[in-house]
């Protein structure tokens, strides 16, 4: 199982390291059978093909019915240049699994597979959403695209990023995320954050583990 897939060959030659990642893990990539999705963007959706073959063969892809929606159906006229430019990406990375009958559509909250959860949180995209993942009592929160600056947005969740397609949307569930988790003590694996990138929220300020460091 995977959740996210990098930018793939979008970000040019010095993206696109996952399966080079993977592989000295010990993981090919036809070993994955389900992707998980926190949104349609670039580089989150861009390593599911490269050079137009689908990279995960095997997988079924689980995103949600508004992203695939917002940024594949051809009807949708975006003006924005960042998202003209997600549609042409997503067309050419997702669309090859919908053409597939590859990809589950999320629609409702609610347990996608034994022990995940998945839960609308809307406004970075349409459909962004976050996965809850437990197992033999250990719970974790796959967060997405609700924190992009994290020096900045855990002392000032109201602050928004320019790739938000809903700003008021998305401050609503950061806020919302961000309380939820200082209150519950969850670990969260969190995109655009220094390695590691997974830690604890408390009210203003973000954990790594073991107490390496701190942002507050």
């Amino acid at each position: 199982m995977l959740i996210d897939t990098g930018a793939g060959e979008l970000f040019g030659p010095d993206s696109g390291k996952l399966v080079s990642s993977m592989k000295a893990a010990g993981f090919s990539p036809d070993q994955i059978d389900t992707i998980l999705l926190t949104h349609i963007h670039g580089d989150h959706s861009g390593g599911l093909t490269v050079g137009g073959r689908m990279v995960f063969p095997n997988a079924t892809v689980y995103v949600s019915k508004k992203d695939v929606d917002y940024w594949l159906d051809k009807g949708n006229r975006l003006e924005a240049p960042d998202d003209r430019r997600t549609v042409e990406q997503s067309r050419a990375t997702v669309g090859p699994y919908v053409d597939a009958n590859r990809v589950h559509y999320l629609t409702s909250d609610g347990e996608i597979l034994p022990g995940i959860k998945g839960v609308a949180s809307s406004g970075h995209t349409p459909g962004h959403t976050v996965y809850y993942v437990e197992s033999d009592g250990h719970k974790m929160l796959f967060w997405g695209d609700t924190i992009h600056s994290s020096e900045v947005q855990f002392e000032h969740p109201d602050v928004s990023v320019a790739y938000d397609v809903v700003p008021a949307q998305a401050v609503m569930s950061r806020e919302k995320l961000l309380r939820e988790a200082a209150i519950s003590g969850i670990a969260v694996a969190s995109d655009h954050i220094s390695f590691p990138g997974v830690g604890s929220c408390q009210e203003g300020s973000w954990r790594i583990p073991m107490g390496t460091a701190s942002l507050q």
